[in-house]
This record gives C-alpha cells, sequence and structure tokens, in this order.
C-alpha cells in the first residue's frame, strides 16, 4: 500500500502520513488506538480534513465508496473502521521546519534529515545527491563554521548520534548524503534567521502529554501578506492593460522584483486563494487561427487551460522572454506571444467555476473523472502522486532520448512495449494523464511552476481551469489579448 500524504490544516509542529507505516519514515509515529470513540474525534476535529479530501484518500487506495454515502459521517465512519482495521494508518511527520535549518543567503537555508527516503511533505524537494561531489557542492554553500554546523546537526533529533563531534564533520556527512543515509533539503527561510537555528523538540514519548494531531490554540507564525499595503486590484479589463503599462515602466526603472516570497507562495498555495481571483492570464504563441481557443480541445471535447492569476505575474509586465523564465516554460525569441487576460466575472459566471489549484492532491478527482474509465483506479491515484512523478520523469527522458513525440499513439505504444507489463500499465495512465489533462514531466506537484529567472526558487501559483467544448477566443468578450513585446524592442 503506497503512502498519501495531506498537506493541509496540522498542528504547527506536524503533518500527517496516511496509508503507511512508520518504518517508511523514520521519523515518522504510527496513531495507534483502538478506541473508536477517539479515532472519530482524530479523524473528525483534530486532523480539520473536509470530507471531500476523505473521499479522495478512499479513491486513492482503491477503496469503493458504497452509493448510498451520502453524509459526511459516513466517510468518517469508513475511514475509522478501516483504520481499527489497520487497512489506513495515520503517522505524525514533523514538519521539516521543526528541524534545524542552516541559513545560506538570498532567503534560503539547508534541512539536514536521517532517512534514505525523502521527506513526504509535497511543499519542499529533497536535493537529488549522487556523489560526495554533489554533497561537496551544497555543503560550500553553507558558510557556517564547522563549530555552527555541528551545532545545528546535534539540535536536530533525526540526526542524534549520529555525528559524535565536529571534527571532519563535512567530510562525514558528504559520504552519509552521497550513502543516502540523510536527505538534505532546500528550504525558504522566514525573515532575518540566524546562521544557525536552533529548534527544541519534544517527541511524544518524552513530553508530558502527546503531542496533539490538531492546530494548537496558539497560531504559528503567519506569513506576511505582500498585498496589505498595496492598491485594491483591477476591477476590469482595461485595468489590467493600465496596470501592465505600470508595470513595465517600473520594470525599466528598477529591475524585475518578485512580487511574492517562496515562503508566501506556498501558504497561498494551501489557502487556494489563487484560484479564486477574478483575473486569469494564460501565456501563449500568437495565433492568426480565427478558431484557436484559450487551450487545446482534446477529442472528449475537453480543454483544460493552464493559467495564472492577474496578481501573480503582473510585475513581469509584458516581457516574453520574462514571463517564460518565471513560469518555466521553454521561450523561442523567433516566435511571437501573447497573453489572453480572462475576466471571470463577479461570481465566475463567465469562466472557470470549477479551477482548481494543481496539486497532488486536487489533481485525484479530475484524473479519476476523465480517465476513470480507461485505466484502473488504483493505477491512476498511485501515478499521480511526487513518489512515481520521479520515474515519470526518466521515462520521459529515455523517451526524447529516442526522438519519440510524447502526443504520437505510435510512438507511445512503441516505448510502453519496452517495459515490463506493471512498469507499462503505470507510463500508459500517467502520460495520458499528460496527454488529455496536462501535468508533464516537470510538473511540482505543489501548485507552483518552476521558475529560470533566478531571484526565487518557484514561480507563480498555478491554476488549471477544466472547460468542455468553450468557445473560441475570438467570440469571448471577457477576454483581452496583450501582444507582447521584450524590452529591448519596445
Amino acid at each position: 500500500m503506497f503512502p498519501l500524504y495531506i498537506p493541509t490544516h496540522f498542528s504547527e509542529h506536524y503533518q500527517v502520513l496516511v496509508a503507511g507505516g512508520a518504518e517508511m519514515f523514520p521519523s515518522g509515529e504510527v496513531v495507534s488506538t483502538t478506541d473508536a470513540a477517539r479515532l472519530f474525534s482524530i479523524v473528525t476535529h483534530e486532523l480539520t480534513i473536509p470530507v471531500e479530501q476523505w473521499r479522495g484518500v478512499l479513491m486513492r487506495l482503491g477503496i469503493s465508496i458504497p452509493a448510498h454515502f451520502f453524509h459526511a459521517a459516513d466517510i468518517y465512519h469508513e475511514v475509522v473502521k478501516l483504520c481499527l482495521r489497520g487497512q489506513l494508518r495515520l503517522v505524525k511527520i514533523p514538519r521539516l521546519e521543526q528541524f534545524s535549518v542552516i541559513a545560506a543567503g538570498d532567503g534560503w537555508g539547508y534541512c539536514f534529515m536521517r532517512s534514505s527516503q525523502p521527506h513526504p511533505s509535497l511543499s519542499y524537494l529533497s536535493i537529488n545527491i549522487a556523489s560526495v561531489k554533489d554533497a561537496d557542492v551544497i555543503l560550500n554553500k553553507i558558510k557556517s563554521t564547522d563549530k555552527e554546523l555541528y551545532r545545528s546537526i546535534h539540535n536536530n533529533p533525526s540526526l542524534a548520534g549520529l555525528l559524535k563531534d565536529e571534527s571532519n564533520i563535512r567530510a562525514r556527512l558528504a559520504e552519509l548524503l552521497a550513502n543516502k543515509e540523510v536527505q538534505v533539503y532546500k528550504v525558504p527561510v522566514r525573515g532575518a534567521a540566524p546562521t544557525v537555528k536552533a529548534v527544541e523538540y519534544l517527541p511524544a514519548t518524552a513530553a508530558d502529554k502527546p503531542v496533539p494531531l490538531a492546530p494548537e490554540t496558539k497560531a504559528s507564525p503567519a506569513v506576511t501578506n505582500a498585498t496589505s499595503t498595496e492598491q485594491p486590484g483591477p476591477k476590469s479589463l482595461a485595468d489590467c492593460a493600465q496596470c501592465l503599462g505600470d508595470a513595465r515602466k517600473k520594470l525599466d526603472a528598477e529591475g524585475y522584483t518578485a512580487k511574492y516570497t517562496d515562503a508566501q507562495q506556498l501558504q497561498k498555495v494551501q489557502e487556494g486563494a489563487v484560484s479564486k481571483e477574478r483575473f486569469l492570464v494564460s501565456f501563449q504563441t500568437k495565433s492568426t487561427n480565427p478558431d484557436t481557443k484559450l487551450a487545446f480541445e482534446r477529442d472528449s471535447g475537453l480543454a483544460p487551460v493552464w493559467a495564472t492569476s492577474f496578481d501573480q505575474l503582473e510585475n513581469a509586465d509584458t516581457d516574453p522572454q520574462l514571463i517564460a523564465d518565471i513560469l518555466g516554460t521553454p521561450y523561442d525569441p523567433s516566435k511571437e506571444y501573447v497573453l489572453h487576460i480572462i475576466d471571470r466575472g463577479e461570481t465566475f459566471n463567465q469562466f472557470g467555476q470549477n479551477t482548481l489549484i494543481p496539486t497532488w492532491d486536487n489533481m485525484q478527482e479530475p484524473t479519476q473523472k476523465y480517465l476513470g474509465g480507461k485505466h484502473d483506479p488504483a493505477v491512476l491515484a498511485e501515478v499521480m502522486t511526487p513518489e512515481y512523478q520521479r520515474q515519470y520523469t526518466k521515462d520521459i527522458e529515455q523517451y526524447h532520448a529516442v526522438d519519440l513525440n510524447e502526443f504520437d499513439k505510435n510512438d507511445q505504444k512503441d516505448y510502453a512495449e519496452t517495459l515490463s507489463t506493471k512498469d507499462r500499465e503505470k507510463f500508459l495512465a500517467r502520460h495520458n494523464v499528460r496527454t488529455e489533462i496536462g501535468a508533464n514531466s516537470e510538473f511540482t506537484g505543489n501548485g507552483l511552476t518552476q521558475s529560470r529567472e533566478g531571484s526565487t526558487h518557484y514561480g507563480v501559483v498555478e491554476t488549471l481551469t477544466l472547460e468542455n467544448n468553450p468557445p473560441s477566443i475570438t467570440k469571448m468578450s471577457n477576454v483581452k489579448t496583450i501582444a507582447l513585446k521584450p524590452r529591448g524592442l519596445v
């Protein structure tokens, strides 16, 4: 049974891994109780997971939900029953932020954790270390002294007893990283963090009482909202065009500055606010075809529109290369680009009532909805995870290495035939998600785009709108198309 990670509404110290055992992640602690009432309290109140998310968890586990389960209580009782049977386990996982983070400048730091498996968090990705040389590159970025580095490791319970003293600490740590005994993560450091951030940590077994799974009454430190002192956003498409003109002047005078930090972006993903913004923007190459739509319409009639909000991209103004870098998408200077600004209306009655932020969890429902009849639902659930994404990325690299077309069905079949039966089923299911809905091999699954711009690790919060048989852009009165010109040509 594969592990699932739910990244919402937990205590400031813990996240929760479900359907796995503590052995899958050494720092985890299985929530073990045979008290049905206690379990029901945990499931319904302490975890504060919406019932629809529990429904998605059951779906990902391949557990069929009886048709008469209309009420939330039915789903909650099913989850409790599975926990009592041992078919579903809850595992408390310490948040990465609870370990010592070593600042490395530019708002980033490194966190080390003893484990052969990457942390199940979706917010931060582990850095791939393939050799001692790779490890040395990371350790050389840490400007703290060996004594400070040792202090950080000493304060990290995950590494307790691993390094006895500070002698040759970098060389020994590099070897542990290369051997996969220790994982390293690049995480945003909030505020002016000291070189070594010592964090007090009390395992549940050492505390006077168990660490609760529910959010503490004392709120965890909030990320500053960068928009709190800004003027109200645009109210119309004309306002959006004016804002872009102002952004170009600022860009010419001051250069590009990201509107939000990575930490703020990660919080926006958890809040889901970007999917509820009125104005969305879609970055595309220019087309002269009057029948062009906001997204390529599949044979099924589905047109998945991958976009972001106007607010997210506003600071990049109308520079196509800068926009491409922030979106982590290729840029071809020989082509012309446009920005389609979409007004969803004050009540979203004009577009995108079904817009979502495409995280691994949020992608489960549409994946099952549009592809559940073509592939085993359990396989679909398994391949839409960060664990399988690593394998899919390797497959696509090999796929391209032999010059195969991702959208050619014959090429897909030819490549699949080189795989084992089990791997073939997974690859075809995952690749069908890519061709039917989107989410390619560079999909992060944490709701953010990759970025090549450089000032931040991530680009923007993505949105995905699943439209069926949409009209062409020329017939949409709620869309304004802006021609994009590189700064040097304006």
